[in-house]
């Protein structure tokens, strides 16, 4: 029988690597595993559509008037993440492209948090997907991929990010981020690009940098840990090199690789991060620092950030404990290398360091997955700048991606000696069933306000934020002196936290212990010169005492800050009324009418001033006025 000549090796055209044999294993085909990993990222966070509005939603969402009419976008991008187009008030963040997807939200579902949960499970849902695509390229494995996108999608530690409203800042910055990364393999080495990642092999190389380059910018729009994405591409790039590379590889390269492409790549990464600065820069001015880092050496912080960087590879691996507020007794200061915890933390990196170095001359896909969570999270760290967190759960869905690409590394490296992929997803169904339980449970605690600080209280009774957010609920249920200790608790966690004292005295005020609420707005004012809402409250807390002359002088101080402080012309209009200085008291007022002609308490109380004048007829105009503007103060006598 004759045989046909086989052609020799080097003649033939080169093919990219396919993941998995067609058909091999037809149950666990990519598009079905994609199909369930959507169904995954979801089901743990059924029961988060009927949880309201919780923590930084209110400022930024409910509270913020920016976001009530997507024709503001414009304002938008010129104001911090806060709301406040002021730079002089900033709070040190950026992230207009995230505030102006809660204008769409708004458009849609006005203030109904059902919408902006179901947006943010469809970002989730999205982010697994590509984290999916990007682990087949990566792992030339469909079931590790799963495996790792799987972990990903239910991972507990993404509820922060995921079931907190304002938490889409860490899903878009992931999901850019990852789009970026995508479109930037267009132009890196063509070997690895498969037939498993479409957005590469149809992107032209050019337009594929510019596309890389302008996800990155919506990225860094987002939240600012997308700035760590160049590094990632060339941590690819470089691990993506085979020393076996033979003439016959090398000549199949095409144009799309040279190196004057690989620049135009991070060029365009260099260009949408200075137009991202300056965008940031002439907006936000200050710099937000941890509270428990302030004072602190350079060197305490590097080690306690060490010891902490341990911490979230722990709650990783085993997500027991999860805390919506990580205070200074949850992040206490490392002092010494020497300390068990941050010893322990220093002989981990040594023994990632060997892995890395193992991975690198054994298995680039390992240290890419390595370096992947190690560099993302390197900007939060807290180690090379300060941040405002010591610690915090919703920086990790970004980093975590990586930790879980390492494991499904490991399950392709088992794989290929087992070759029995169905063992490997049966060992994973428990840790998913696990996951998904204590995720399910955890955005239980997201519920409300009520609910998340009660929680947060038992295993962080000293945390600030949840003693004052506790005591703003019972204030709001009229249990007031529920709220004093807690409020209390939070001035001797913070005593120069202006809020916390204004809150106080809003409690004293509500309970007519006027004094202590004088002393307690008069505190606020000194940490908070010009503090608006102190100075008002100040004000009737003093006309409470009977001390009118004082009040006369807050408020009048009160509205030389802002004119259009319309309470302020009611409350000097009524301290003068006390002190009958009734002439005062309507020059005021109509001042006050001339800022705003349509107030019906203005008019009222011009009312009442002008019949202690004697006049009658003008008094009864006035009432007519208000009571036409609001009909509700007819019953106001």
């Amino acid at each position: 029988m004759k045989k046909k000549r086989r052609k020799p090796e080097g003649t033939r055209p080169a093919s990219p690597r396919v993941l998995d044999a067609p058909n091999s294993l037809p149950l666990l085909s990519p598009g079905r595993l994609a199909v369930l990993l959507a169904v995954l990222a979801v089901v743990p966070y059924a029961n988060v559509f009927s949880n309201n509005f919780v923590l930084d939603d209110f400022p930024i969402i409910v509270e913020n008037t920016l976001i009530r009419d997507v024709r503001n976008v414009g304002e938008l991008f010129t104001s911090n993440y806060w709301g406040e187009g002021d730079p002089a008030r900033d709070r040190g963040l950026y992230r207009p492209l995230t505030v102006f997807t809660y204008a769409i939200d708004y458009a849609f579902w006005k203030l109904k948090p059902l919408g902006y949960h179901l947006v943010n499970l469809v970002l989730h849902a999205a982010v697994t997907l590509l984290l999916f695509v990007i682990a087949m390229n990566l792992l030339r494995s469909s079931v590790a991929a799963f495996i790792a996108a799987a972990i990903f999608a239910v991972h507990p530690v993404h509820t922060e990010a995921v079931t907190g409203i304002v938490g889409r800042a860490e899903l878009l910055a992931a999901l850019f981020f990852m789009l970026a990364f995508s479109f930037g393999q267009a132009v890196g080495i063509p070997r690895l690009r498969t037939i498993y990642n479409p957005l590469v092999l149809r992107s032209p190389t050019m337009s594929a940098s510019v596309i890389a380059a302008l996800f990155y910018f919506f990225g860094l729009l987002s939240k600012e840990t997308a700035v760590a994405l160049p590094a990632i591409v060339l941590v690819h790039d470089l691990s993506a090199i085979d020393r076996s590379d033979n003439s016959q590889n090398k000549k199949n390269r095409t144009k799309e690789s040279t190196p004057a492409l690989a620049t135009l790549r991070y060029a365009g990464f260099g260009i949408a991060l200075l137009v991202y600065l300056a965008m940031r820069n002439s907006v936000v001015v200050h710099r937000n620092i941890w509270a428990g880092f302030v004072g602190v050496p350079v060197d305490e912080r590097v080690l306690t950030a060490s010891r902490v960087l341990m911490e979230y590879l722990a709650l990783l691996v085993y997500p027991r404990t999860l805390i919506a507020d990580y205070w200074k007794p949850d992040v206490p200061i490392a002092r010494s290398a020497a300390e068990p915890l941050v010893l322990l933390s220093l002989l981990l990196w040594v023994l990632l360091g060997v892995a890395a170095v193992w991975s690198w001359r054994k298995a680039r896909s390992v240290f890419f997955c390595l370096g992947w969570f190690f560099i993302t999270i390197f900007p939060v760290s807290n180690i090379l700048l300060t941040i405002g967190v010591g610690k915090a759960e919703r920086i990790l869905y970004l980093p975590s991606a990586g930790f879980c690409l390492v494991i499904g590394a490991l399950f392709a490296m088992v794989e290929k000696r087992i070759r029995k992929s169905w063992l490997l997803v049966l060992a994973l169904i428990p840790v998913l069933l696990l996951f998904s339980i204590r995720t399910y449970v955890r955005n239980l605690d997201w519920k409300d306000n009520m609910t998340l600080a009660l929680a947060t209280l038992k295993v962080s009774p000293t945390s600030p934020l949840f003693n004052q957010m506790a005591a703003a609920e019972y204030r709001k249920r009229g249990e007031n002196d529920r709220a004093i200790p807690l409020l209390q608790e939070s001035i001797r966690q913070r005593p120069e936290e202006h809020l916390y004292h204004y809150n106080l005295g809003n409690v004293y005020l509500d309970l007519k212990q006027y004094d202590l609420a004088v002393a307690s707005y008069q505190e606020a004012l000194r940490l908070k010169p010009g503090y608006l809402e102190a100075m008002n409250n100040l004000g009737q807390a003093q006309m409470e005492t009977g001390d009118n002359a004082e009040a006369v002088k807050t408020y009048t101080a009160l509205l030389s800050m802002d004119r259009r402080y319309l309470k302020g012309y009611l409350n000097l209009g009524a301290a003068y009324f006390n002190l009958e200085n009734f002439s005062e008291a309507a020059r005021v007022l109509r001042e006050g009418l001339t800022v705003t002609p349509d107030f019906g308490g203005l008019h009222l109380n011009l009312a009442a001033v002008l019949q202690k004048l004697g006049q009658s007829q003008e008094a009864s105009q006035e009432y007519q006025k208000a009571i036409a503007l609001d009909p509700s103060l007819k019953d106001i006598n």
